[in-house]
C-alpha cells in the first residue's frame, strides 16, 4: 500500500543517514589513531599507554556504531498520530453553546402534551433522552425573592390555582403560555432534575434528564414543596 511504501522509503533514508554518519566517525577515528601512533614516545611505558588508548578509541567507536544502527525509535519509521478526541473541557463548552442556542431560539423538541385522567395535562417524551441531556426550559417570569413570596401568597388564596414558582430560582411559570416546561407534573421519583444555566449573566432554569428516558414516558420532577398548606391543597405532592 501507499503507507507501507512511504515507511520503507523513510527507513532507507534513515539507513543512508546512518551509513554516512558511520563513515564520518570512522574517518575521524582513523585520523585520531594515526596521530596517536605517529606521536613520538619517550619510552616503552608511554608507547604501551598510547597503544591502550588506541584500543579504547576503537572499542568506543565500534560500540557507538552498533548503537546508531540499532537504537531507532518506532517514531523514526512511523509518523506520530495525534489523537482527534476532544478534551472534557472542549466537550463541556460545546454542550454549553448547544444549550445556549436552544434557549435563545425557544426550541422545545422531542416533547408532546397528553391529557391524563384524574391528573390533567402532562408532558411526555416523543423520543428517547440520555442521562444529563437537556430536555426543556422551565420558562417564566424571573422574580426577586420578595416578589416571589408575594405572588406565592396570592396564589395560595385560590386553591384552584396551581403555583408554578420554582423554589430554586424564583421563576414564575403560573401564567398560561405555550411553553411546555410549566406543564411537567410532580413526582418524588421523577426522571428530570433542574439546573441553573446562565447566558450573558441571565439565569435560565432548565431540565436535564436525571436518567435515561424512554420514548412515550411521562416527564416528571420533584416540585420540592413539603409545606402542610401545599399538601392539603394538592395531595398529589405527597407522592
Amino acid at each position: 500500500s501507499a503507507s507501507r511504501s512511504g515507511i520503507n522509503t523513510q527507513r532507507r533514508t534513515l539507513q543512508r543517514a546512518d551509513h554516512q554518519k558511520t563513515r564520518a566517525n570512522r574517518a575521524l577515528s582513523v585520523e585520531l589513531v594515526s596521530r596517536l601512533l605517529l606521536c613520538p614516545t619517550k619510552g616503552p611505558g608511554q608507547a604501551h599507554a598510547s597503544f591502550q588508548l588506541v584500543l579504547l578509541c576503537l572499542s568506543d567507536f565500534r560500540l557507538k556504531e552498533k548503537q546508531s544502527e540499532t537504537n531507532r525509535k518506532v517514531t523514526d519509521y512511523f509518523p506520530v498520530r495525534r489523537s482527534c478526541r476532544k478534551s472534557k473541557a472542549e466537550l463541556k463548552c460545546e454542550k454549553q453553546r448547544h444549550i445556549d442556542d436552544l434557549l435563545r431560539n425557544n426550541v422545545e423538541e422531542g416533547l408532546k402534551v397528553k391529557s391524563i385522567e384524574g391528573k390533567g395535562r402532562g408532558v411526555f417524551a416523543d423520543r428517547a433522552f440520555q442521562k444529563d441531556q437537556f430536555v426543556v426550559e422551565y420558562h417564566g417570569d424571573l422574580l426577586e425573592i420578595a416578589d416571589a413570596k408575594a405572588r406565592e401568597a396570592q396564589y395560595a388564596q385560590d386553591p384552584a390555582t396551581g403555583c408554578y414558582i420554582s423554589v430554586c430560582t424564583d421563576v414564575d411559570a403560573t401564567k398560561e403560555s405555550d411553553r411546555l416546561g410549566r406543564l411537567i407534573n410532580h413526582s418524588k421519583n421523577g426522571n428530570l432534575r433542574t439546573k441553573l444555566h446562565e447566558i450573558g449573566g441571565t439565569p435560565h432554569l432548565i431540565f436535564l434528564a436525571s436518567r435515561d428516558i424512554r420514548a412515550d414516558e411521562e416527564l416528571l420532577y420533584d416540585y420540592g414543596d413539603r409545606s402542610k398548606e401545599a399538601v392539603a391543597a394538592h395531595p398529589w405532592l405527597k407522592h
